[in-house]
């Protein structure tokens, strides 16, 4: 990943998570899931090519036929190389 990139990311990240009511329970049930996606998300659509499905490691043949016909719309699963739930949202 480009370095500059990353250094976006990163701050855009602290940024996010020094402004969090961590104390506010209805603030943090509404707000978790975009915590555990906004790491993602920002690399991803920052990064452009497509979305996620265009920024994978490994496709099979039939994942790979509906990329190529813009079909993201079924029977594609996007799995993280690193578990998301250990290194993200865990910690």
């Amino acid at each position: 990943m480009d370095e500059i990139l990353l250094e976006q990311v990163t701050q855009a990240y602290y940024d996010l998570l020094k402004s969090i009511k961590w104390d506010d329970k209805v603030f943090m049930a509404g707000i978790r899931e975009g915590l555990n996606k906004f790491l993602s998300n920002a690399i991803i659509r920052t990064k452009g090519g497509g979305g996620k499905y265009f920024q994978g490691d490994y496709y099979t043949e039939a994942a790979i036929k509906k990329l190529k016909n813009n079909d993201t719309t079924t029977e594609i699963n996007y799995e993280h190389i690193i578990p998301k739930k250990k290194h993200i949202q865990e910690p």
